[in-house]
């Protein structure tokens, strides 16, 4: 998990927008899967621990939300490995 200030508003805004993401696949008739990249840190000038543990949260708060989900995988694609352990952690 990310161990900076949780309530920074990049990552609140990072994670809402991936939320978002996932919500507007979930409502298209005929969409059973989505493929979300991973932030590249180097772009944003943030941790890569941050731009995962964004990630990483949208969807947990996807997962737990009340409406139905249709979406039967959520594909995390990146090109650099290491941003992909720290989602997997």
């Amino acid at each position: 998990m990310y161990s900076g200030q949780m309530c920074d508003e990049y990552h609140l805004t990072l994670t809402r927008l991936y939320k978002k993401c996932l919500e507007l696949a979930n409502k298209k008739p005929g969409v059973q899967s989505i493929a979300v990249p991973v932030i590249e840190a180097e772009q944003t000038g943030r941790s890569k621990a941050m731009c995962a543990d964004a990630l990483a949260t949208a969807i947990e708060l996807f997962d737990s939300q009340e409406t139905r989900i249709r979406l039967r995988a959520i594909w995390i694609v990146s090109i650099d490995q290491e941003a992909m352990k720290l989602v997997k952690a």
